[in-house]
């Protein structure tokens, strides 16, 4: 594990929050995941209840939420690498939108090619249209070598 997690002040954290809505279910669901990550800080471990969350954060329409749960659950991979089954959890989510926010986050440089590469093959094949498309997105700007072969036959297959 890396030593700890970096993360501001709650009042700060919280403070970045309130600028950036002023919606009280949004803002609760956002303290709810610094608190997690301020749990994670404190103890050095993290469990499903620093992860759920995290997980609901993914669910919301808001990218505000979204995204902001996108960048914990990286960082907290990068803490704790044996939670990267809740990366596959999300990749796998029954909601496109959701599979659709995890792949938009592994371009998130804290997730190394080795955790991504998988789910991004995976998700190069998904049902859903969006999914398959943001994928794509992500093989373009990180530039995995190894997905190419996969990244050609997705493109192949998209244009028969």
């Amino acid at each position: 594990m890396a030593n700890t997690v970096f993360i501001l002040s709650r009042e700060k954290e919280r403070a970045a929050i309130d600028r950036v809505t002023s919606n009280p279910a949004r803002q609760e669901l956002l303290y709810k995941m610094v608190d997690a990550v301020w749990r994670v800080r404190e103890t050095g471990s993290v469990t499903e209840e620093e992860l759920s969350p995290i997980r609901e954060g993914f669910q919301s329409d808001s990218e505000i939420v979204w995204s902001r749960a996108a960048g914990w659950l990286a960082k907290l991979v990068e803490f704790a690498p044996e939670i990267t089954s809740v990366v596959a959890e999300l990749a796998a989510h029954r909601s496109p939108e959701v599979r659709c926010r995890l792949c938009a986050s592994l371009a998130d440089p804290r997730y190394s090619d080795v955790l991504i590469l998988p789910r991004l093959k995976r998700l190069l094949g998904d049902s859903n249209d969006e999914v398959r498309d943001m994928a794509v997105q992500i093989c373009l700007k990180r530039r995995p070598a190894k997905l190419l072969p996969t990244l050609e036959a997705a493109l192949a297959a998209e244009l028969s």
